[in-house]
């Protein structure tokens, strides 16, 4: 059996219309041919969160005290687990 190999443009003209690109809220979306899904409004936003917890959670990656988080903490299971025992959440009282 020969292989062949596509070109770019060939390969694109086998694309399928369940590739989608970009995030909800961009335009219509057509996630299966048969799909009457609703375009939603855009909600994505910028703006800085507010803190849910008391003491705030660890930083991720990237993130300083000016996010709202704490940035220097011992990175273990041990810590964590007793570090959100202590802590009090927004998340904790919803149903």
């Amino acid at each position: 059996m020969k292989a062949t190999s596509l070109t770019g443009i060939q390969r694109h003209d086998k694309l399928k219309a369940e590739s989608v690109t970009g995030g909800a809220g961009e335009g219509s979306q057509l996630l299966r041919p048969d799909s009457n899904f609703e375009v939603r409004e855009k909600v994505k936003s910028d703006n800085i969160l507010p803190s849910y917890c008391e003491p705030p959670n660890p930083c991720p990656l990237g993130y300083t005290a000016a996010d709202g988080c704490l940035e220097e903490f011992e990175n273990s299971a041990e810590f964590s687990r007793n570090y959100q025992a202590r802590q009090t959440c927004i998340c904790d009282q919803e149903p």
